[in-house]
């Protein structure tokens, strides 16, 4: 996974190779921290 953050770009490769990283895709983690905020009462 690459993302870009202004000039530059940032990868994932390192943490896939060395760590055994897997990335989750952006709407399920997006999904979880909404379910997450709601639970812990952050939002309503």
């Amino acid at each position: 996974t690459i993302l870009q953050k202004g000039y530059r770009n940032l990868s994932s490769t390192k943490a896939i190779e060395t760590l055994g990283f897997t990335p989750r895709p952006l709407s399920e983690t997006l999904t979880d921290t909404l379910a997450w905020f709601k639970q812990n009462g952050q939002l309503s």
